[in-house]
């Protein structure tokens, strides 16, 4: 049986994602691997790749069974998608905030706290002297959501950026003038 491990967050990939290494997030990641998604698997114990589960609900001839299983678990060391995003510079919009510098660094800390609640970062953060900040931020579809919910006044400009299937893709710019 083997299990994809990030080696630099240590979450596992299940059927819902990359989860934190919990009871719960093993035994859908088990029951995924060896079963279908119809029967439950409860770890009892898991160490140094040895895995004590209590298999529910396998179907048999129109029967429910439960038993017990051991199974040896091989890691397979990965780097997940958002590490691999965070690691080679990825962003999708760059917010430029431009004025007061207290009340820039104010809208940064707003910005960062609600893009780590939902799962996305700022990637790189670049001090201009004179004239303010830049943001690179990984979801422009979060960073939009924040600007509507906060009613921040932006100007905005887009950039193609690729072309992927015949789509265009284009990286955001946000210019907000405090």
């Amino acid at each position: 049986m083997k299990l994809k491990y990030c080696k630099r967050c240590g979450r596992i990939g299940t059927p819902l994602g990359m989860r934190a290494i919990t009871n719960e997030a093993l035994g859908l990641a088990l029951a995924k691997e060896l079963f279908s998604s119809k029967c439950r698997v409860k770890v009892r114990s898991f160490e140094h790749g040895n895995a004590k589960v209590e298999v529910e609900g396998y179907k048999v001839d129109e029967d429910s069974i439960n038993f017990p299983l051991d199974l040896e678990v091989a890691m397979i060391h990965e780097i997940c998608q958002d590490d691999y995003r965070r690691s080679s510079g990825y962003y999708e919009a760059i917010v430029q905030i431009r004025g007061n510098a207290d009340k820039a660094q104010r809208l940064f800390k707003r910005i960062d706290k609600f893009l780590a609640a939902r799962g996305a970062f700022i990637g790189k953060v670049e001090t201009k002297e004179l004239t303010g900040m830049d943001l690179y931020v990984s979801d422009k579809a979060l960073l939009n959501d924040f600007m509507k919910r906060t009613k921040t006044k932006s100007k905005r400009s887009y950039t193609l950026y690729s072309v992927k299937g015949g789509k265009r893709i284009f990286r955001n710019t946000y210019l907000v003038e405090l």
